[in-house]
C-alpha cells in the first residue's frame, strides 16, 4: 500500500511537471497562487476572528464590561 502510494504520487509529480514544461501557462500559475493566498488569508481571517470572539468573552467573564 504504501509503496504503491508513493509511486502514484512520483507519477502525479512527473506528469505536473511535464505539463508545465510543457505550456509555460502563467495564467494558471497566477491562479492558483491567488487561490492558495486566498485560502491562507481567509484561515487567519477566521483564526483572527476567533481569537477575538474569544478574548472578549474572557473579559466579560471576567467582570470589566465592554463599555
Amino acid at each position: 500500500m504504501g509503496v504503491f502510494f508513493v509511486d502514484e504520487m512520483l507519477n502525479f509529480i512527473a506528469n505536473v511537471s511535464y505539463d508545465s514544461v510543457i505550456y509555460h501557462d502563467t495564467s494558471t500559475e497566477i491562479g492558483d497562487f491567488m487561490v492558495i493566498a486566498g485560502n491562507l488569508f481567509l484561515k487567519y481571517l477566521i483564526i483572527a476572528l476567533v481569537l477575538g470572539a474569544l478574548g472578549i468573552v474572557v473579559r466579560w467573564l471576567s467582570g470589566r464590561r465592554p463599555t
